[in-house]
């Protein structure tokens, strides 16, 4: 049956270059070939935080730079510290690879911690404050034994990202703290008081 189909199929092509049109051949060869290429070109490595688009592309910041301005928190920001010291405790996170785990996005006020799970085989994780879909816990497995155990861990780790993303909601001011020290730091001076002749000054 596959012999048959074979044989069928070169007889066509027999015919198609006898006919005088192998150039015509050579010319959609070479446009599939062109098409398989691009294919491959276009496969794109995506990492943790990357903004996707809606085909599955990482978007490309170039048209607007603002989109990629991070403001990373230190060590000093309790923002920081609480969080990743709970997922330290919860579930073993390790922040180690990473100089700068939180970023505060300015354009549009996210913010996003990065780290990995040394109990999930050190897959990362990425908890998205302002994430489109509502809910910006997200982990990168690669092959993974499923456990009560490792559910266990991941229903942690999601519980964890709730609060984490209830605590920014209701916090008064989640920039870092060197943003929000700018005025007096050598960025921008502070407005100075009205003050006019007569005033009460304490």
């Amino acid at each position: 049956m596959a012999k048959d189909y074979i044989r069928e199929n070169l007889n066509k092509i027999r015919g198609i270059l006898n006919e005088g049109l192998a150039d015509e051949v050579e010319e959609i060869i070479s446009s599939l070939q062109a098409d398989s290429n691009e294919e491959e070109e276009h496969e794109v490595d995506i990492q943790p935080g990357d903004d996707i688009d809606d085909y599955g592309d990482v978007k490309d910041p170039d048209g607007d730079k603002d989109a990629l301005e991070t403001i990373p928190y230190s060590t000093n920001d309790e923002l920081l510290s609480s969080i990743t010291q709970t997922c330290k405790e919860r579930f073993g996170a390790n922040f180690t690879k990473s100089k700068t785990p939180m970023l505060y996005y300015p354009k549009d006020g996210d913010v996003t911690l990065t780290g990995e799970i040394s109990s999930l085989n050190n897959a990362v994780f990425q908890f998205r404050y302002k994430d489109a879909t509502g809910n910006g816990c997200y982990v990168w497995i690669e092959p993974l034994h499923i456990s009560d155990e490792t559910i266990r861990v991941l229903n942690v780790i999601n519980g964890i990202y709730k609060n984490w993303k209830n605590e920014l909601a209701t916090s008064e001011d989640i920039k870092p703290m060197s943003m929000r020290n700018e005025g007096v730091l050598g960025g921008e001076p502070e407005p100075a008081d009205d003050v006019t002749p007569g005033d009460d000054l304490d």
